[in-house]
């Protein structure tokens, strides 16, 4: 394979990656609203460590460093906490 059809590649995965957090931050809105509806706290902190737990152990599988997993997803869950919050007091 040359350079550039790598790079197409690594585009093509990129794209996929962001449309798949913004589906997932658009249902984590949702469950905002159910939590909300029911009285529930935005964080769920056993929930939030299995979910690490669960991914950690599948970069581990995948050979890539469970450290950089671990970043990304904290990055996730706190934005999404945060579009639960102000989804919530819109």
């Amino acid at each position: 394979m040359n350079l550039d059809t790598l790079r197409e590649q690594v585009d093509g995965i990129n794209k996929e990656i962001v449309t798949l957090i913004a589906e997932r931050l658009e249902i984590t809105k949702e469950i905002g609203k159910i939590k909300a509806l029911h009285g529930l706290s935005i964080t769920d902190i056993a929930r939030e460590s299995h979910q690490l737990t669960q991914l950690m152990e599948m970069a581990k599988e995948l050979q890539i460093s469970p450290f950089i997993i671990e970043q990304v997803f904290t990055v996730i869950v706190e934005y999404s906490k945060l579009m639960m919050k102000l989804e919530q007091t819109a």
